[in-house]
């Protein structure tokens, strides 16, 4: 009979923020488990039952720049378990906006969330863009009657930053793009070109039915453009430009929001 539990080794953690991913080698094909918590008393566990030499398992929905412990268990066919010792690991304080060219051949899903209010979206990767197509018909604009938008989004921590996107598509009517800062899906700000027969670049916070314009102007139909976000305090500035290089401050203004996520978004707006 065999009595020898498996042995643990070669164990790893990655974190962000709000996750750790922890890892390791057994021996021989055992079972993975972490027993997790604010303390060595552990209250919360994820397990994975399958047989296995190389093991991962996720934590999520941490809290940020936080101390953790953990304890990997590891069980072979015949019951024999194996615990680490007590072991830690500290969340991120804050999530840095991380750039991408989507120059990959898929959606890097651990960094961007598609959110498609309406349904029907999808994201073709070229291998220089991101292709968001949304179906016609019904409007999946971000405004008083709700984010219609569709969006990738990524998290961000509520401090200052700059980001920077370029879109290469020209409009039609009734189209816009643009970036969405977040505080949460009702309470955002909108910074976008749209045509509505003619083109025009727009800056806007929303908070539920009410609506603030910052910005509605009429701007050249060129493409590709540069849109551009700055945000000091509480303090913002929305630019453009159409090679990268030189940009113009379409508006400034003070506007409190608690940031929690960013990112491009594309609508329409009647039908």
């Amino acid at each position: 009979d065999d009595t020898t539990p498996p042995v643990i080794s070669n164990v790893n953690q990655s974190v962000t923020p709000t996750s750790a991913t922890i890892t390791w080698t057994t021996d021989e094909p055992a079972t993975s488990r972490i027993d997790y918590g604010l303390t060595s008393s552990y209250t919360d566990f994820v397990e994975d039952g399958v047989l296995k030499t190389d093991h991962s398992i996720v934590l999520s929905n941490l809290s940020l720049g936080t101390d953790y412990h953990f304890q990997i268990t590891s069980a072979d066919l015949s019951g024999n378990i194996s615990t680490s010792t007590d072991l830690t690991f500290t969340t991120e304080a804050q999530f840095e906006i991380v750039s991408d060219d989507f120059s990959a051949p898929a959606l890097d899903t651990t960094l961007w969330t598609l959110e498609d209010p309406i349904g029907g979206a999808t994201v073709a990767m070229t291998g220089s863009q991101a292709i968001i197509s949304i179906p016609g018909g019904q409007a999946h604009d971000p405004w008083t009657g709700g984010n219609f938008a569709t969006r990738l989004m990524q998290p961000a921590s509520d401090t200052d930053f700059e980001v920077e996107v370029k879109f290469e598509s020209s409009l039609s009517g009734g189209q816009s793009y643009g970036l969405l800062i977040e505080e949460t899906d009702s309470r955002y700000m909108r910074f976008d070109i749209n045509n509505n027969g003619s083109t025009n670049i727009l800056a806007a916070y929303l908070d539920g039915s009410t609506s603030d314009l910052k910005i509605n102007s009429s701007i050249s139909s060129i493409t590709p453009v540069w849109l551009r976000v700055g945000r000091v305090g509480n303090d913002w500035t929305y630019s453009y430009s159409f090679d990268g290089t030189n940009w113009t401050t379409a508006v400034t203004f003070i506007q409190s929001l608690v940031v929690n996520e960013v990112g491009p978004f594309v609508g329409s707006f009647g039908s």
